[in-house]
């Protein structure tokens, strides 16, 4: 692990760990199965299971720095969840959000986080 001494504070600090809340990639139309469960029409009763194709006319994927995603196919829910604003940087130590720094780029935060000031140690 490396590390920065900041001359000005004289102390050691570690390199900060800021990345995007998430990330949304919009999905093109497609078409799934979803298995259905019909009642019988026996007496003894039980479900009667079919696939059925279903067209997805909108779907976003959406991806989270821990290495997670998910799929939602509703713009409903992609509103409620949240994910239609634009996202927040997060401190990925604590997994709180940064504030103030809701419109610099991923690029933008390497360039801050990679730059050394005239005079710092390794």
């Amino acid at each position: 692990m490396s590390y920065t001494y900041n001359t000005r504070d004289a102390i050691a600090t570690q390199p900060q760990n800021f990345k995007l809340k998430f990330e949304v990639e919009e999905v093109p139309a497609y078409k799934r199965t979803r298995r259905v469960g019909k009642k019988s029409a026996d007496p003894k009763g039980g479900l009667i299971f079919s696939d059925e194709v279903v067209e997805v006319g909108e779907a976003w994927n959406v991806y989270f720095p821990s290495g997670h995603s998910i799929r939602i196919e509703s713009k409903q829910e992609m509103i409620r969840l949240g994910y239609m604003d634009p996202p927040p940087v997060v401190d990925m130590e604590t997994g709180e959000e940064v504030p103030g720094m809701d419109n610099l780029s991923p690029k933008q935060i390497v360039q801050r986080n990679t730059h050394r000031p005239r005079g710092a140690l390794n």
